[in-house]
């Protein structure tokens, strides 16, 4: 087991060392971008190292702290945006569900003293 493990982290580096290689975007911006990625998916190990090699490649501080931001910002908007609403339509579905089985069992009565409407519970 622990050979397969160095093989499979040999090839995992083999497939990263030229992704986060300069190309159209250079090296730097990349691990900016894989410090905010690893940033918002909680995953301290890879925060820590993108960081400093963000940090070796020039990042700044102020850098850093954006691209997280950044991340951050983008993480909670896929939650409000999707997930949200699909949460906020489920329950807006239940409730129609509930209202409409809950219509069935009670008839509407006018309360004579106020001319109010009412529910009574049919029996």
């Amino acid at each position: 087991m622990a050979q397969q493990t160095s093989q499979m982290q040999k090839r995992f580096s083999a497939f990263v060392r030229p992704v986060m290689a300069d190309g159209a975007l250079p090296a730097k911006v990349k691990e900016l971008i894989a410090f905010a990625v690893a940033h918002a998916n909680h995953v301290q190990f890879c925060k820590d190292g993108h960081a400093k090699r963000a940090i070796d490649l020039g990042a700044t501080q102020d850098e850093l702290i954006e691209a997280m931001w950044v991340a951050s910002m983008m993480s909670a908007a896929g939650t409000l945006a999707g997930e949200g609403m699909r949460a906020e339509a489920a329950i807006q579905q239940a409730i129609a569900g509930l209202r409409a089985v809950h219509s069935r069992r009670h008839k509407p009565r006018i309360t004579p003293a106020t001319g109010a409407m009412s529910r009574r519970k049919t029996k």
